[in-house]
């Protein structure tokens, strides 16, 4: 399943601890595919599983 998570928040990085990036790390690990919209300083765009 492909997943896109958005966030208004500041998400550094899926190695941080957090309950958000926790759960983002869950279900890559369960075989999804996770692409992540965060806005910070500048905006963010990731892809979390190739």
């Amino acid at each position: 399943m492909n997943i896109l998570f958005l966030s208004i928040g500041n998400l550094n990085s899926i190695k941080d601890g957090g309950i958000y990036a926790d759960l983002l790390r869950e279900f890559e690990r369960k075989g999804h595919h996770v692409y992540v919209v965060s806005q910070g300083s500048d905006v963010l765009i990731y892809q979390l599983s190739m």
